[in-house]
């Protein structure tokens, strides 16, 4: 599935106090290609993939960001 991100805000309007979903490349990976991945703004660290219980996984430069949907009803 190609994701087409003319719908996605700019990062620098991404809420900085909960999970979104964000548009980037992995910090410090200078051929890292663009990919969706979880994430929320550490004060310390910038943008970082995370997991559900906000455990840091790696850093990221996103450019671009969704809100989380909410859950499935069923």
């Amino acid at each position: 599935m190609k994701i087409d991100p003319s719908g996605w805000a700019t990062i620098d309007s991404a809420p900085r106090d909960r999970q979104v979903i964000v548009w980037g490349t992995q910090t410090g990976l200078p051929n890292s290609k663009p990919f969706a991945a979880m994430a929320h703004f550490d004060g310390a660290c910038g943008w970082v993939a995370s997991d559900p219980n906000d455990k840091m996984l790696f850093q990221l430069n996103p450019t671009h960001w969704l809100p989380v949907p909410p859950p499935p009803a069923n």
